[in-house]
């Protein structure tokens, strides 16, 4: 396992991990088992057994795998929330052989086994899309069939087949304790239960709780249970996001959120913040004249706070800071517009303003 840095760069991190010896990690699979954000890692072992390890940070590594078989002849695992209880579950596929183990939280305990023809050698193994719109995931193989003289790989599919009662939805990704940077791009998934007819969905963002205001993200999107998500390079870091998706069909209408809140990054796009009680608002900028980043020190004492940056037009430029509540801030403004484009040397003007009506402006001068 490489963690990246983000830049290109990536560090070997199977810390304690058990070795994978003269077959190494088979069959390795990624998700959330533990449900703090990260991502966890289930494999086949050497003895065809089967594990599951959490990520602890640090390069460290702990075993999740209570009620998994250590020995066994899988080769193939897939993690998926397959009864949509919040806890992501393992399934595994070798010799003809699919199983499905339930997360309880605190272990797995062995929910069904079937079989599929023989001999059944792994080749393919996709567990997660719900072909049928029943809510739940189904599941894709691929494996060897025929006499050990014409085996061929076959491709077969296998559903879960309940019918829903009523419309629902149920978020997938993200579901809480994410952090991603603005400017880059997430896939949003979903699954949604439909009782009869089709659904369309819509997506929406808030950045200030579970309460909203929401913002838009996509509308009319077909329930295919994914969306690439380019999170926008403008939009204020926050650790208490939320994705609101909402499902309509012709009859109803029903919406959910993730469980809890992730974060898009930088949340002020800060090189510093100090927390402390201030008396009044002030506001330096510096260095002025600049040819790089201007660094903004302010102070406010109460409620909400915003700093935009204007041209000499007054058009709006971007905006840099908004958050309530008392403090002293170090940010900066590294240049950039809201698309992210250097804007041309000139004069600008960087402007805080707050829910008491107090507001500072100051020019600056921008030289190549």
């Amino acid at each position: 396992i490489y963690l990246g840095n983000g830049a290109g760069g990536f560090t070997q991190s199977d810390g304690n991990l058990p070795p994978g010896g003269n077959l190494g990690r088979r069959g390795p699979s990624l998700a959330d088992v533990d449900n703090d954000g990260d991502m966890d890692f289930a494999f086949c072992n050497s003895n065809g057994g089967v594990e599951v390890w959490t990520w602890q940070g640090s390069n460290t590594w702990q075993s999740f795998s209570t009620g998994l078989p250590a020995t066994g002849l899988y080769d193939l695992t897939q993690l998926f929330d397959m009864n949509l209880d919040g806890f992501v579950d393992l399934c595994a596929f070798g010799d003809s052989t699919v199983t499905i183990w339930r997360n309880t939280g605190t272990g797995w305990t062995q929910d069904t086994t079937f079989k599929t023809p023989r001999p059944g050698t792994p080749q393919a193994f996709r567990v997660g899309a719900d072909a049928d719109h029943n809510g739940y995931p189904d599941i894709l193989l691929v494996g060897d069939e025929g006499d050990s003289w014409n085996s061929r790989n076959r491709p077969r599919f296998y559903k879960e087949s309940s019918t829903p009662q009523n419309l629902f939805i149920y978020p997938i990704f993200p579901r809480g304790r994410q952090k991603f940077y603005r400017g880059s791009v997430q896939f949003i998934k979903w699954t949604c239960g439909v009782p009869s007819g089709t659904a369309t969905i819509k997506l929406e963002l808030s950045t200030t709780g579970s309460g909203g205001p929401w913002t838009l993200i996509a509308n009319n999107l077909k329930n295919n249970c994914r969306y690439q998500w380019h999170i926008p390079p403008n939009i204020q870091g926050s650790e208490n996001c939320y994705i609101r998706f909402t499902a309509m069909t012709a009859n109803d209408t029903i919406s959910a959120i993730n469980p809890l809140p992730f974060t898009i990054l930088p949340i002020v796009g800060a090189e510093e913040i100090v927390a402390k009680q201030n008396k009044k608002t002030e506001m330096v900028v510096h260095p002025n004249p600049s040819g790089g980043k201007i660094f903004i020190k302010f102070s406010t004492p109460k409620n909400r706070t915003e700093i935009n940056v204007y041209d000499n037009a007054g058009n709006f430029i971007r905006n840099l800071f908004r958050a309530k509540g008392s403090g002293e801030f170090t940010i900066y403004w590294d240049r950039k517009d809201f698309k992210r484009r250097i804007v041309p040397a000139g004069t600008y003007f960087i402007e805080l303003k707050n829910s008491e009506g107090k507001k500072i402006t100051q020019k600056i001068v921008i030289t190549d």
